[in-house]
């Protein structure tokens, strides 16, 4: 019965939603709710008992990267919306995961109820009081969401919105990094770029048009700021997740050798992005229920599926 009424209320919602918004920012929400439902129906919400972060407050950033779509092939999503070269995702993908946090929670008759829902804004982020189901002591979240682009074109991003482009890549870096000294975790969702990502800029290309990957491994620029920014603080993130494309071999070592206290997420193989935002919310769900450990590490891996095979956790 939990199972049928839960895929009832996701046509619901689904269908209010579409009607509201189409296109990317549907396709992104249908794919967090449907890990919304695995998580609540097959029970990988329960509170870890012996986690040592029980009853605290949480603090979580999500960045999303300029996810440019620079290479490979158009994409059709299920409702026929056309996206292709040129085009960037990660200001409809934020946008999304808002929309889904600040969605009102379903009550369930029994079974793990998820948290990621019924969040208010306040001064710029996302806040909830929750109530620890095996203490009875209530503790706040707060969730920070930053997207890299002003516009969801690329071409449009580099010429009318040159000076705009430049200032949020800036600013979304910024706090990226700012949020590495004092959010409990911190998790980017974009290109690896090679080894030269967390990136926050439209991307480098060559004289033929396509993304320069030897200025990016020659450079970078992103992961040496990641790194100092975590060796200048004392205080490290509990989960830094790095949901990006081949991010195990590119970044987990050197990540894990100036935070090793840090639980670091990050993916063995290419990551479509389709398949990143509903990793960031699981994670987000495992944090909200204080879980730790091994049902961490079920939680953030279970909305993927066989392909949770390519998640490693560090």
């Amino acid at each position: 019965m939990q199972l049928v009424s839960v895929l009832i209320f996701s046509l619901i919602f689904i269908n209010s939603t579409q009607a509201k918004i189409s296109g990317l920012q549907g396709f992104y929400q249908r794919k967090i709710f449907k890990a919304r439902s695995i998580l609540e129906t097959q029970g990988h919400l329960e509170p870890t008992a012996n986690c040592s972060e029980t009853n605290r407050n949480i603090s979580i950033t999500l960045a999303f990267g300029y996810m440019d779509v620079s290479a490979g092939q158009d994409i059709i999503d299920s409702q026929t919306s056309l996206y292709g070269r040129g085009a960037v995702l990660d200001g409809d993908s934020r946008q999304a995961m808002e929309t889904m946090l600040m969605a009102p929670c379903k009550v369930l008759s029994g079974g793990s109820q998820a948290q990621g829902c019924g969040f208010k804004k306040s001064r710029g982020r996302l806040v909830k009081t929750l109530v620890n189901p095996i203490t009875g002591q209530r503790y706040s979240a707060s969730i920070q969401l930053v997207s890299a682009s002003v516009t969801a074109d690329d071409h449009t991003n580099r010429t009318r919105f040159k000076a705009q482009q430049i200032k949020k890549s800036r600013s979304t870096k910024s706090r990226f990094l700012s949020a590495i000294a004092t959010d409990d975790v911190v998790i980017y969702l974009g290109h690896a770029r090679s080894g030269g990502g967390p990136d926050f800029e439209p991307p480098v290309m060559t004289s033929s048009n396509r993304v320069n990957y030897s200025h990016y491994r020659s450079t970078q620029e992103g992961i040496r700021s990641l790194l100092g920014a975590l060796q200048s603080n004392r205080k490290k993130p509990q989960v830094i997740g790095l949901l990006a494309c081949k991010s195990a071999n590119l970044f987990a070592r050197s990540v894990k050798r100036v935070a090793p206290t840090s639980r670091v997420v990050t993916a063995d193989h290419l990551f479509d992005y389709s398949d990143i935002v509903p990793t960031a919310y699981a994670i987000i769900e495992s944090t909200l229920a204080n879980q730790c450990g091994n049902s961490f590490k079920k939680t953030a891996s279970a909305p993927l599926g066989k392909k949770a095979r390519h998640l490693s956790f560090h």
